[in-house]
């Protein structure tokens, strides 16, 4: 808006920084002056000012760039952040890889996000401030966006020479200001291969080191499994895949199933006859197994209340009826709390748990008690929360650990203060912060309100949901 007090002059430079007062007054005018100078702190307090229905088209369009640009800064400012943390992990542990997982806890639990994407924020972090600062400096000032620095970041991760990495990045720079994400990841790779060119052979190694499997939930009961293999590897699956697939088709030729269908069946079958296998390594005892949860009002069909595949969440009921007719599994009856749906608790007093009270703990907690893990219980550790002989062997003190974050608690000064009355776990870390990880219920404990169970037989039997292993 021409005529504000804060316009620039005609060699360039700006006669004040504006007001909140000029927010108020000229807001168009504040907006297009935002959207051309390098956000900050300032910037930030004038943009919660500005109010986008006193805008007109063109001040919103401002505005929004604006926050991009403020955006930029508070990655960048992140990225610093995090680079000082892992600078000065050593603080925290003399063992490097201690050190670092204590840095990696501590920014789990600050920003909520799983431990290993902790560490990759870390990584990152210290590659963008360390081996490519200009884009650093480029986000710190607006003028490139987080996505665009991420991908150099990604793009030179495992390119060990600091020499090449500059040439990447001075090469590709000067494309970022006017090209999306999707245009400036092809420069990128294009630059990565131009300075740092592979042989076919370095290049396949290189991506066999990738190599995983993963799963991803869908909705409606459904899941995805997705794997990352060589080409021969991958083959192989498929002939097998197909192999068991033509083998059913070929033992009933009336079915109605689908190529694909089968294909699907033929593809879980194969996994099934591996978890039958007696020979697979044990945990605490325990084979290999997947577990539902399924409430008992649910199975006589009093309500449709959601079941709980472990490792998954919710499923539809009529999917958990089915997995409860199925003949191969082993019922096991879990007594829960009516109030809160966890286990009731009951203890033991030797070091080693038994059995039945492993599997009471294992099934109780599900994961790891520490706040951002997710590692499924049965491969974790049990810890005794209140060290043995001081603190008795019983489900009370004893929850589920894994590797890392039994380490996390033993050496690093991690503490579990206590185990609340709902199942969650209060934490306590050396820095004065305390975190809780919260333990999902194992069942919803409220019945539907217009429910009667007056004259269920589950009434006689006592609360609880029943659980099914899939073995």
């Amino acid at each position: 808006m021409g005529g504000t007090p804060y316009d620039e002059t005609d060699d360039g430079a700006a006669v004040r920084v504006p007001s909140f007062a000029d927010a108020v007054m000229f807001p168009d005018g504040v907006a297009a002056w935002l959207a051309a100078h390098e956000p900050g702190s300032e910037t930030s307090a004038l943009m919660g000012v500005l109010d986008p229905e006193r805008l007109s088209h063109a001040g919103r369009v401002d505005l929004l760039v604006a926050v991009r640009r403020q955006r930029a800064w508070f990655a960048a400012t992140e990225a610093g952040l995090l680079a000082s943390i892992s600078a000065h992990a050593a603080e925290l542990s003399p063992v490097p890889e201690l050190a670092f997982e204590a840095a990696e806890a501590d920014v789990s639990c600050a920003l909520q996000i799983p431990p290993r994407t902790a560490g990759f924020a870390l990584d990152h972090a210290v590659t963008l401030v360390n081996r490519i600062p200009t884009t650093h400096r480029l986000l710190l000032e607006g003028r490139t966006t987080q996505r665009h620095a991420m991908t150099l970041v990604g793009a030179i991760t495992n390119i060990s020479d600091d020499r090449i990495a500059s040439q990447v990045e001075d090469a590709v720079l000067g494309k970022v200001g006017h090209q999306t994400p999707t245009q400036f990841t092809g420069t990128v790779c294009r630059a990565v291969a131009k300075f740092n060119p592979k042989t076919d052979a370095q290049a396949h190694e290189d991506a066999v080191k990738e190599r995983r499997v993963a799963r991803f939930a869908h909705d409606d009961g459904m899941a995805a499994v997705w794997a990352y293999l060589p080409a021969d590897a991958a083959d192989a699956v498929m002939v097998a895949v197909k192999a068991v697939a033509d083998q059913s088709k070929a033992q009933a030729p009336g079915d109605g199933r689908t190529a694909d269908q089968r294909r699907a069946d033929a593809f879980l079958n194969i996994a099934l006859r591996a978890l039958n296998d007696p020979g697979l390594p044990k945990a605490h005892g325990l084979r290999p197994s997947v577990h539902v949860t399924v409430s008992a009002t649910t199975l006589l069909g009093l309500d449709e209340l959601p079941g709980d595949l472990d490792g998954y969440g919710p499923i539809p009921a009529t999917l958990a009826r089915r997995i409860a007719a199925d003949p191969t599994g082993t019922w096991r009856r879990l007594i829960t709390n009516p109030l809160s749906g966890t286990l009731l608790d009951r203890g033991r007093s030797t070091y080693t748990p038994p059995r039945d009270l492993t599997e009471h703990v294992i099934t109780r907690d599900r994961t790891c008690a520490f706040p951002t893990c997710t590692r499924p219980a049965r491969r974790c550790d049990l810890d005794h929360r209140i060290p043995y002989p001081t603190g008795c062997t019983s489900a009370c003190n004893l929850n589920a650990l894994c590797r890392r974050h039994h380490r996390l608690k033993h050496q690093l000064g991690w503490t579990i203060t206590h185990r609340d009355t709902h199942g969650n776990y209060h934490w306590s870390t050396p820095t004065g912060h305390h975190y809780k990880s919260i333990t999902p219920p194992l069942s919803d404990p409220d019945p539907p309100p217009d429910l009667d169970l007056s004259d269920a037989p589950i009434r006689r039997a006592g609360p609880g949901p029943k659980r099914r292993t899939l073995t």
